[in-house]
C-alpha cells in the first residue's frame, strides 16, 4: 500500500524538473509557445502558486474526504494539468496546465505523508519514509533524461502517462485505519488492519488507535492555529518542521534540479548542460537506494545532519570555485561545478532531500495538525518559488553562497534542536514535548 502511494512523489518529481529543459525549449523562436522572459518567469512559479492551493485545499479536506479520495483527486489534477500543457498555444492555458498539476502536488505532499506514517508499524515506517527518496529520484530521472532524446510534446506524454499510472493505482488503495476509528467506522478500520498486517486478531491496535483519538479532540482550523500559537510545545514542533523545510529549500535542492540546465549554462557547461543535468538525475537514482539501508540502524535525525553538513561543504566549495572564477580561468577544469553537485546530491539524496519534507507528519501534534501543516508546507513552498527566481536572477556565485549558509544554517537547527524519533510509535512520537 505504501508504495503505490510513494509513487506520487515520481510524479512530483517530474512536475518539478520538467522546467528544467522545457523553459529553455520555450525561449527559442520556433517552440510550441512563443513566450518572454517574464512569461517564462509566470510559468515557473506557477507550480508552486498551485502547490500552496493545494496544500490550503488538502488540509481542509484530507480529514473529511480521506487520505485515499484525496489521493486520487490529486492524481485527477496532475493528469488534467499534463493534458492542458500538451494543448496548450498560448500562455494562459500553459499556466493554467502548471497550476492544476501543482495543486495536485499540493494535495500529495499533505496526503502521502500523513498515508505513511498512519498505516505503517514502527520497524518499517522510517523504511517507508526512506522509500520516497527513491520514487523522487526516478521520477527527476525519468524526466531529465527523457529531455536528452524526446521532444518537448513527447516530455509532456512521459509525465502524463506517470500520473495516470499514479490515479489508477491509488483507486485500490486501503484507506487509512486512523482515518475510519476517527469517523467511527470501527469495523472498517478492523478489516483494513488485518490485510495491512496478515494477521486475525488486530484488537490491541484499534484499541491504542481509539484511546489516542478518544483523547484527541476535535477542533477548528482556527481553534487549532489558537492553540498552536499559545501553547509551547505545538510552537516549538512547527518552528522546527517550519524552519527545516524552509533551510531545506534555501539550500537549493529543488531550485537547482528545476533549473538545472540554466545552473550548468552559468556555470560554463555550455552545450553540455542537458547531458550534465541527466548525469544528475542519474546520480540520485544510484544513491537513493543507499538511504534505504542507512535508515536501518540510523536516526532520521542523525542522517539530517551528516547529510545537511555534507552539503554544506559542498556548496561552499562551490561558492568559493564561482568567485575565483572571476579572476581565474577554469577553463580546463570545466567539469568541476558538475562534479561537485553529483557529490552534493548524492550526500543530498542521504537525508535532507526527502526527510526535511515528511519530517512534520512525524513530528506535528494532531491537536494542530491541520494548521501547523498549513504553515510549514506553505511557507516551504514559497521559498521554493524565491529559490527559482534566485537562480534565474542572481549571479551564480551570490546564489551558491546562499545555498550553503541555508545549509549550515540546517545542520546547526537539526543538531540541536530535533527530536529524536527513532523506533518511536506514532503516539509516543506525537506526544514529545
Amino acid at each position: 500500500m505504501q508504495a503505490e502511494a510513494t509513487s506520487a512523489y515520481t510524479c512530483i518529481a517530474q512536475a518539478v524538473s520538467w522546467t528544467s529543459s522545457s523553459l529553455v525549449d520555450l525561449r527559442f523562436e520556433h517552440s510550441a509557445v512563443r513566450m518572454s522572459e517574464k512569461e517564462l518567469e509566470l510559468i515557473n512559479v506557477a507550480l508552486g502558486c498551485g502547490t500552496i492551493l493545494g496544500f490550503f485545499l488538502a488540509i481542509f479536506t484530507v480529514d473529511w474526504l480521506g487520505r485515499k479520495l484525496v489521493l486520487i483527486v490529486s492524481g485527477i489534477c496532475m493528469v488534467m494539468g499534463w493534458f492542458f500543457i500538451a494543448a496548450a498555444a498560448n500562455v494562459p492555458l500553459l499556466f493554467a496546465g502548471r497550476l492544476s498539476t501543482g495543486i495536485g502536488c499540493g494535495f500529495c505532499r499533505i496526503a502521502v505523508p500523513l498515508y505513511i506514517v498512519e498505516i505503517t508499524q514502527p520497524d518499517v515506517r522510517r523504511k517507508g519514509l526512506a522509500l520516497v527518496q527513491c520514487y523522487i529520484a526516478a521520477g527527476i530521472a525519468i524526466e531529465l533524461i527523457a529531455a536528452t532524446v524526446v521532444d518537448y510534446k513527447t516530455l509532456i506524454l512521459v509525465s502524463a502517462v506517470t500520473s495516470v499510472c499514479f490515479t489508477l493505482m491509488v483507486v485500490f488503495l486501503l484507506e487509512s485505519p486512523y482515518f475510519f476509528i476517527s469517523t467511527g467506522r470501527k469495523e472498517c478500520a478492523i478489516h483494513v488492519l488485518k490485510k495491512l498486517r496478515q494477521k486475525e486478531d488486530v484488537s490491541e491496535e484499534v484499541d491504542q488507535l481509539e484511546e489516542f483519538l478518544k483523547n484527541t479532540p476535535k477542533i477548528t482550523f482556527y481553534e487549532q492555529a489558537k492553540i498552536m500559537l499559545t501553547n509551547k510545545a505545538h510552537l516549538k514542533a512547527t518552528s522546527i518542521s517550519t524552519l527545516v523545510l524552509l533551510l531545506m529549500e534555501f539550500s537549493g535542492p529543488s531550485a537547482i534540479l528545476s533549473q538545472a540546465e540554466t545552473v550548468f549554462t552559468k556555470a560554463g557547461m555550455g552545450d553540455s548542460a542537458a547531458n550534465a543535468s541527466a548525469m544528475v538525475s542519474l546520480d540520485l537514482v544510484l544513491c537513493s537506494p543507499l538511504l534505504i539501508l542507512l535508515v536501518r540502524s540510523n536516526s532520521i535525525k542523525k542522517l539530517l545532519v551528516v547529510s545537511s553538513a555534507s552539503c554544506a561543504l559542498v556548496l561552499m566549495v562551490l561558492a568559493i570555485y564561482f568567485i575565483l572564477q572571476e579572476a581565474i580561468d577554469f577553463r580546463g577544469i570545466v567539469w568541476f561545478p558538475l562534479l561537485m553537485l553529483l557529490l552534493y546530491y548524492s550526500l543530498a539524496s542521504l537525508g535532507i532531500l526527502t526527510f526535511a519534507v515528511v519530517l512534520g507528519s512525524e513530528v506535528i501534534h494532531p491537536d494542530v495538525k491541520t494548521a501547523s501543516f498549513a504553515v510549514a508546507s506553505a511557507l516551504g513552498n514559497v521559498a521554493q518559488i524565491l529559490t527559482l527566481l534566485v537562480i534565474q536572477s542572481w549571479p551564480v556565485t551570490a546564489t551558491f553562497c546562499l545555498f550553503a549558509t541555508s545549509a549550515t544554517a540546517l545542520t546547526v537547527l537539526t543538531a540541536v534542536f530535533l527530536p529524536d524519533t527513532k523506533d518511536l510509535t506514532l503516539k509516543q512520537i506525537q506526544e514529545l514535548r
